[in-house]
């Protein structure tokens, strides 16, 4: 059975003529009518009923069964011709927590989507948690997060780690005078970073009644601290960020030394080698822009044993 057979097929079935499906084909008669047969043979059924002194043909029950295979197979045909034409994409599942997709990695999720234009990126803003069990589940293919949770199939890779440091608005009694009685604890903008960071703030705030408010994600951060009242501790890239986007914000650091965050990058552990590939060209362009954009101490032994390829290897 051939495409030839298949598409003169469809012509007769179409037409209701031997005749006009073979002018429509540009093909003899007779080169039609071997087609036909040769499809029929093959089959062992009529496909049309032919009746001398008729000159229309119609289609047999066996050849109304046939018609749509055949339609099917054509397209299918098609489709494989076509193959060779098409690109082939790839897909990337990132998730992170608000911290890390919409302050430090957005700018590389737009720079890594115009350089791979084959690789379709999904991004999945979660918490820590969250993150963790999604790639257990290889639901994601890598991950970013400041805690760690026991997955028995999660490998977990330090990424940097950075101080954390107080922002508040550069005429406030702290910013001038660095003391921490002068922080109104209710006029707190309280960010939860990680799990040591919040024993760490109630070991060093035990009074603390009531926070001005309580954000889920970093990037509600800008909008509550426009109040000149307001004052938060959070990371110093975030600090960065935010010193940034509202002028007259200023950071400190803290005295009382909070713990250090640390970003880990998180991937599965039997993951599929082309997975691992799309996430090691990702993994290069976040080391190259934490690098160039912030002052951390990147964990550069880790990395380079974990992703071979990352530009502190080169």
């Amino acid at each position: 059975m051939t495409r030839d057979d298949l598409t003169t097929f469809l012509a007769i079935a179409e037409s209701g003529s031997l005749r006009q499906a073979a002018d429509s084909l540009y093909i003899g008669q007779g080169t039609a009518s071997l087609r036909l047969k040769r499809l029929e043979e093959e089959l062992q059924v009529s496909l049309f009923y032919r009746h001398k002194g008729i000159k229309g043909v119609r289609l047999t029950p066996e050849g109304e069964s046939f018609l749509n295979i055949a339609q099917q197979w054509l397209a299918l045909w098609k489709n494989a011709e076509q193959l060779k034409h098409m690109k082939t994409y790839r897909e990337l599942h990132v998730a992170a927590p608000d911290t890390f997709n919409n302050f430090l990695l957005i700018d590389v999720y737009c720079s890594f989507t115009k350089k791979h234009p084959e690789t379709v990126l999904t991004i999945q803003t979660e918490h820590s948690t969250e993150v963790h069990q999604l790639i257990e589940n290889q639901q994601m293919d890598i991950g970013f997060a400041s805690n760690l949770h026991p997955f028995s199939n999660v490998v977990a890779t330090p990424f940097f780690s950075e101080d954390m440091v107080c922002v508040c608005h550069a005429d406030s009694a702290f910013a001038n005078s660095g003391n921490f009685s002068d922080l109104q604890s209710y006029n707190e903008v309280y960010s939860p970073v990680s799990t040591e960071y919040g024993l760490w703030h109630k070991q060093f705030f035990p009074n603390t009644g009531r926070f001005r408010i309580t954000t889920g994600t970093a990037s509600m951060l800008p909008y509550f601290m426009e109040d000149p009242d307001s004052w938060t501790i959070v990371p110093s890239t975030i600090a960065q960020l935010l010193l940034a986007k509202i002028p007259g914000l200023v950071r400190l650091p803290i005295s009382f030394s909070p713990p250090r965050r640390t970003a880990y990058i998180l991937l599965h552990r039997y993951s599929k080698p082309w997975i691992r590939d799309l996430t090691s060209l990702l993994v290069h362009d976040v080391i190259n822009h934490i690098q160039k954009n912030y002052q951390v101490s990147l964990y550069k032994k880790e990395l380079a044993q974990a992703f071979p390829a990352n530009p502190l290897s080169e």
